[in-house]
């Protein structure tokens, strides 16, 4: 059904496209082993992550939906290897609510799952229906009665929809001539020509009044897919608009559809955690394992401002569409400024006459570190300026490693001898040394 498609494709792109990583948990930050993190973030980048969490996804679907992982080893360590989502219907649960997979060999009771080699995600599984609520299953009856709301409106439109052709002929007409004309008639309905003789008559009727029970059918078909909004997303506004709809119920309804989606990333992250406590149980015995965590509106745009704040540092300049695009503000609520000589965004702003300062006043002590500071990096500057040609040179004519080790060190040694190259060292380490000291005090 379209419909139903197009609800379920709905519910599923909410989660689907929220960002997620891999971080501490929230609770114990600081806990989590350096290469206990490398090891889940290099495992997670290996498999189809996003396959993973569609199959998940299939749980509000179908009540459960069951995910086989399959291990191989890397760098000395047990890590998944792929996980593929398998049919709900090959699995059952005991009477103590154990999951089984359901052979061949035992159709009754089902053979017990191996550890570590499934992850379940159940869509609001209780102990009396360990199989979980199934959407799917209250679409059943709207889609049925829509179907057949489907087929009589085609036969209605088929029977209504086009004009009835009545040849009059007098009753001592017999069964040939009827034919004959009957034949011409239906001639005349598909091209609308026709030949008679001066005694017949041809009236074209059309039926009056069945637009109301045309509409009989439509209110059918439309109460059905607003039953299968409602099962499958909790609303009916995000998928079709009724007559009256508003902006405030539009957005009442978007408010609900953002719980369920809440709901549906709630449920891939618990599965996910187990994954990634099992990676590190069998790894890294007792170590503290990180979280999968999806990434809210406001972590996405701290992130986005501090990758924009270090672009920014490196020259790149953004424009006003950019802000209002990524940033959503409106036209009117920020102008985008470049920085000039004149006026600088470095120096101090005077907050008394909301205006920058013209200039900055230092101390003797704090000017001298100052002068070595530009002085040391303007010498690194020309040492760079001078060997840099040389060494892209030798990269790209050198023919191995060893090769490209030898011309560095015959190009370094050429441009920037060796006694000017350590105290133009010494000179960049004293002063970042005493930048560093100044800026603690």
């Amino acid at each position: 059904d379209a419909h139903v498609g197009a609800c379920y494709l709905s519910r599923k792109s909410g989660a689907l496209s929220c960002e997620w990583e891999i971080r501490e948990p929230a609770d114990n930050p600081k806990r989590v082993n350096t290469r206990v993190m490398d090891a889940v973030v290099g495992f997670m980048e290996d498999i189809d992550i996003y396959q993973v969490i569609t199959d998940l996804l299939e749980a509000p679907f179908f009540g459960i939906a069951p995910c086989e992982v399959v291990w191989r080893t890397a760098s000395g360590l047990w890590v998944p290897d792929r996980v593929a989502g398998k049919p709900p219907e090959w699995f059952g649960f005991t009477e103590d609510n154990e999951m089984r997979f359901i052979s061949k060999a035992n159709m009754v009771e089902g053979e017990p799952l191996p550890p570590y080699r499934f992850i379940t995600a159940r869509h609001h599984a209780s102990y009396r229906n360990p199989y979980g609520d199934r959407l799917l299953s209250r679409c059943f009856w709207p889609v049925t009665f829509k179907r057949g709301g489907w087929k009589f409106w085609s036969i209605f439109s088929e029977k209504y929809g086009m004009p009835w052709v009545v040849g009059r002929v007098p009753r001592s007409t017999n069964e040939t001539e009827r034919g004959a004309l009957l034949a011409h008639l239906a001639s005349m309905v598909q091209d609308a020509c026709a030949v008679i003789n001066n005694d017949e008559s041809v009236e074209i009727m059309e039926a009056g009044g069945k637009s109301a029970s045309a509409d009989i059918y439509d209110k059918l078909i439309s109460a059905a897919n607003r039953d299968i909004s409602k099962a499958i997303l909790g609303q009916t506004l995000t998928t079709e608009l009724d007559q009256g709809g508003s902006y405030a119920a539009t957005k009442s309804h978007m408010e609900v559809r953002a719980d369920l989606v809440d709901q549906d990333k709630r449920m891939v992250k618990g599965c996910l955690d187990e994954l990634i406590s099992w990676v590190v149980e069998l790894n890294f015995s007792g170590a503290e394992p990180p979280e999968f965590t999806w990434l809210e509106d406001e972590d996405i745009q701290a992130d986005r401002a501090e990758r924009d704040a270090k672009l920014k540092d490196q020259g790149v300049r953004f424009t006003k569409i950019y802000y209002q695009r990524r940033y959503n503000f409106e036209e009117d609520e920020i102008e985008v400024t470049e920085p000039t000589e004149e006026n600088p965004l470095q120096n101090d702003f005077d907050r008394s006459n909301l205006r920058f300062a013209e200039t900055r006043k230092f101390t003797p002590d704090q000017q001298a570190l100052e002068d070595l500071v530009d002085d040391s990096l303007s010498k690194a500057a020309e040492a760079r300026e001078a060997v840099s040609a040389a060494i892209i040179e030798a990269v790209q004519s050198a023919t191995s490693y060893e090769d490209l080790q030898e011309r560095l060190a015959a190009t370094v040694a050429d441009r920037v001898p060796a006694a000017d190259f350590e105290e133009i060292l010494a000179r960049v380490l004293t002063a970042a040394h005493m930048w560093g000291r100044a800026q603690k005090r």
